[in-house]
């Protein structure tokens, strides 16, 4: 929404997804790097650029590819 007067909505066809920086843990519920999936403050953890996914977010058709890649069927649809 960028607008209250006119209401004006946006709204976009495809997704994205975020993923925190690390995976989650209960035994860390008090590492916030396993919690926030904002990159601006995941970027400050020590190993951010050796995660699996490169700024631990996919574009709706990275993901799509991801998941049939690891699954063998299309389970995003």
């Amino acid at each position: 929404m960028t607008s209250f007067n006119p209401l004006t909505i946006w709204i976009y066809d495809e997704c994205y997804i975020r993923f925190s920086a690390i995976d989650y843990d209960a035994k860390q519920v008090s590492n916030k790097f396993i919690h926030l999936t904002n990159n601006s403050i995941g970027a400050y953890y020590k190993d951010f650029d050796k995660s699996s996914i490169k700024g631990n977010m996919f574009f709706q058709e990275e993901f799509r590819c991801y998941l049939k890649e690891k699954e063998s069927v299309d389970v995003f649809e």
